[in-house]
Formats: C-alpha cells, sequence, structure tokens
C-alpha cells in the first residue's frame, strides 16, 4: 500500500532554515528524500511513535515528526508537520 506524504508549510520552511544554516545542505536534501521514500512505503514500520498518534523517523541530520491518515482503502496519507536537526 502506498501513502501520499505531504509536509505542511512550517515543515518545508524548516528545512529550508537548516540548508541554509548549516555546511549539510546536501546530507539535508538526502535525509528529505529517504523519508520521503520510506514513509511512502510503510509509514508506521519505518517510524517510531510518539504520542497520540504522532510518529517519528530519523534520517541523520534530521528527525522528522508525522501523522499518518488512513481515509480509505484508495487514499492514505501521512502529514510531515515538524523537522528537528539530530547528531
Amino acid at each position: 500500500m502506498k501513502y501520499n506524504v505531504y509536509w505542511e508549510e512550517n515543515a518545508t520552511q524548516e528545512v529550508a532554515a537548516e540548508s541554509l544554516a548549516g555546511n549539510d545542505k546536501v546530507a539535508i536534501i538526502d535525509a528529505t528524500h529517504q523519508i520521503d521514500r520510506a514513509l511512502e512505503s510503510d509509514p508506521i514500520g519505518n517510524g517510531m511513535p510518539l504520542n497520540e498518534g504522532m510518529f517519528y523517523i530519523d534520517r541523520p541530520p534530521l528527525r522528522v515528526i508525522y501523522s499518518i491518515y488512513s481515509i480509505d482503502a484508495e487514499a492514505n496519507r501521512v502529514d510531515v508537520g515538524r523537522i528537528r536537526r539530530i547528531p
């Protein structure tokens, strides 16, 4: 089953800010692509539960916080709400 991954505006702004702030722009872009692929294929299996329907996934140098919505068998959605830099 494939999920549609949507990055909320504040999450995309945080990724842009992290890209501009450090020397590891390529690593940040690579991590966002890895996160997209992991969440598209299996957001539950590839992430860790956080609290009340929220999950996180780490792909250094980023941690992403997201929620999953299963509308019906055809429309499964993952919303990325926040990102954080991790070591």
